[in-house]
């Protein structure tokens, strides 16, 4: 295994063997939580794994979580800075169509806690393996926010609108249920992780890369057309982020108390 890219202090590491990458999001202590910085970096990866001529990518998480979401301490400090947030929104929405319309196709390797923006960018995937270990959930309205139309496209197509509506405003699913609705395409032994991970990748292999290129690219295109259905929905979802709701969600969230909601 050669390193291609160490980011972020080696918070995102860029591997490969062969044609086959893996990319890792190393903050164990913070269960992978993901900081703007975070977001910037895994876009530098992925245009690094294009350079070298990758096939095929897994992503993964160390520690036993793949990604808990976004980093609230930021969000909570980027919430004092007039257009921060949004700004930041944009990135992930960048790094994430970026993810789900490059050449080469990705696999998440989920193990431990799957949630909020780290689920959104295992969706961007062209398929999700884990352990039985692993949960799922999204929560934007604990915070006080909307969930993004290109996102929302992305989460009905892999699960349909009552999946979509459960994890948008329900509790968190563990990996079985996860399965069952479509989210998750196969569950693995924790030790056999990684060796299915590198099995499903080394079948993208034997096939013929440009052809992989324009069916991941149709695909995107799919549901980027649902996503425009939505787009008048743009403003309320970058405005939520001025919102005293979503002050008061972090407030909370950071103060682990319930909520006082005004509505």
């Amino acid at each position: 295994m050669r390193t291609i890219a160490s980011l972020c202090g080696g918070e995102i590491l860029l591997e490969a063997e062969g044609a086959i990458g893996r990319l890792t999001l190393a903050r164990p202590a913070l269960r992978n939580a993901l900081a703007d910085r975070h977001w910037a970096a895994l876009g530098e990866a992925l245009a690094a794994c294009e350079r070298e001529g990758l096939r095929a990518l897994i992503l993964r998480g160390e520690g036993g979580a793949f990604s808990a979401g976004a980093d609230l301490a930021e969000l909570a400090s980027l919430g004092q800075r007039p257009g921060a947030p949004e700004a930041a929104a944009r990135r992930i929405q960048e790094v994430e169509r970026r993810f789900a319309e490059a050449p080469l196709p990705t696999l998440a390797a989920i193990d431990g806690p799957c949630l909020g923006g780290g689920l959104g960018l295992a969706l961007c995937c062209d398929a999700r393996i884990a352990t039985a270990e692993s949960r799922f959930g999204l929560a934007p309205a604990r915070l006080g926010l909307r969930y993004s139309p290109q996102d929302c496209a992305r989460l009905v197509a892999a699960v349909g609108l009552n999946g979509a509506r459960r994890l948008l405003l329900g509790e968190p699913i563990d990996a079985a249920e996860a399965q069952r609705i479509g989210l998750v395409d196969e569950l693995v032994p924790p030790e056999g992780l990684e060796r299915r991970a590198r099995e499903l990748a080394g079948h993208w292999l034997k096939l013929a890369p440009e052809a992989v290129a324009g069916i991941r690219r149709s695909l995107a295109a799919l549901v980027e057309s649902l996503a425009r259905a939505a787009e008048p929905l743009w403003g309320e979802f970058y405005g939520a982020f001025r919102s005293e709701e979503f002050q008061e969600g972090v407030r909370a969230f950071l103060g682990k108390r319930p909520p006082r909601w005004s509505g």
